[in-house]
């Protein structure tokens, strides 16, 4: 009976010791989760199809291995770890980019940066990217030649008395002043490399005087009244409202803005085709939309197809010729701009 007793009472003190004394079964350590001592984007300012390279520097306090978890509501991410690519949308607006980060255990830390697309644009010149069909700055400020800083080297030819000016909206420009006579333009020959059937825009920075009244800023179009009639004009119609008209081999198309441009300030105007969607931009906002009824231009050779910024190619029309200064005449195979309708 002593016996018995005695192996009952080392059991409890066998159990008592097993839930009781800690040291011999640790708990597991309390997990640190990471931390973002730092998220930012350079540059943070950039321009439509350009691309800033985001970069999330963090650490665990643990040495555990961590996982990056990038979110973007618009624009496209590409790339993976700490550092990644981020494309904007085709449209100017400031975005905001995260980056959760996150150990094996569940802990987590996050951080967001915000990146301003498709404004720098207004404050800068142009510069030519892989887009660009040709870019003319008006810098020479002298001579008769216009010359292209894309790598095409689209030349355009000064005509019939249009003038530099050294005050335009980032140094030299063009100016426009029609006589009565023979309409001034600035020609650039035509050449396969210009002929856009699809996607393109048109970038201008204009100057208006107060005598501007359906006038031409950049066209490539032949006639109105005959078949081919060409593929595009961007200008300026009576009340001065901005418009863009456009063919295909038998159609035709116009939209314009209903509110006037004001005179005797720049102004940066757009035109975009999208695969049939038109849109007009002022200062990088659009302020007319519409479809055409054709999802290309005219896509074969026609007469008087050349570039032509300032006026029609001749004297066939009433001369169209701009009044005011150009500055900064952008041409791109890619709708630069998002377009909503």
């Amino acid at each position: 009976m002593k016996t018995r007793i005695g192996i009952i009472a080392m059991l409890c003190v066998g159990l008592f010791k097993v839930s009781g004394c800690n040291s011999e079964y640790p708990t597991a350590p309390k997990n640190n989760p990471p931390i973002i001592s730092s998220l930012f984007a350079t540059p943070i300012k950039i321009e439509l199809l350009d691309s800033s390279l985001v970069i999330c520097n963090a650490s665990d306090p643990d040495g555990d291995e961590m996982t990056y978890v990038w979110q973007a509501l618009s624009g496209t991410i590409s790339g993976f770890g700490d550092t990644v690519i981020w494309i904007p949308p085709k449209s100017a607006g400031t975005y905001f980019i995260s980056c959760k980060v996150v150990d094996k255990y569940g802990g987590k830390d996050f951080k967001s940066v915000d990146i301003k697309a498709g404004h720098t644009v207004m404050n800068k010149p142009f510069t030519p990217d892989s887009n660009t069909i040709a870019l003319w700055h008006f810098n020479e400020n002298d001579g008769q030649v216009a010359n292209d800083s894309s790598a095409n080297s689209f030349s355009g030819f000064l005509e019939n008395g249009v003038a530099w000016d050294a005050d335009g909206k980032f140094g030299s420009c063009v100016s426009f002043n029609y006589k009565g006579f023979a309409g001034q333009r600035i020609r650039i020959k035509d050449a396969p490399g210009l002929d856009i059937n699809n996607e393109f825009t048109i970038d201008a920075w204009i100057y208006l005087s107060p005598r501007n009244d359906q006038s031409i800023i950049a066209s490539k179009w032949n006639t109105s009244t005959a078949s081919p009639m060409g593929q595009y004009y961007f200008g300026i119609r009576s009340s001065h409202l901005l418009y863009f008209a456009c063919a295909n081999n038998v159609e035709y198309f116009c939209l314009y803005d209903e509110v006037a441009l004001p005179f005797n300030q720049w102004l940066m105007v757009s035109a975009v085709f999208d695969n049939g969607k038109v849109g007009l931009f002022v200062n990088d906002v659009l302020v007319a939309s519409d479809q055409a009824p054709f999802i290309g231009l005219t896509d074969f050779e026609y007469p008087n197809d050349d570039f032509c910024i300032g006026d029609f190619w001749g004297e066939d029309y009433f001369p169209y010729t701009f009044e005011g200064k150009i500055d900064e005449v952008r041409l791109s195979n890619v709708a630069r701009y998002e377009i909503d309708k």
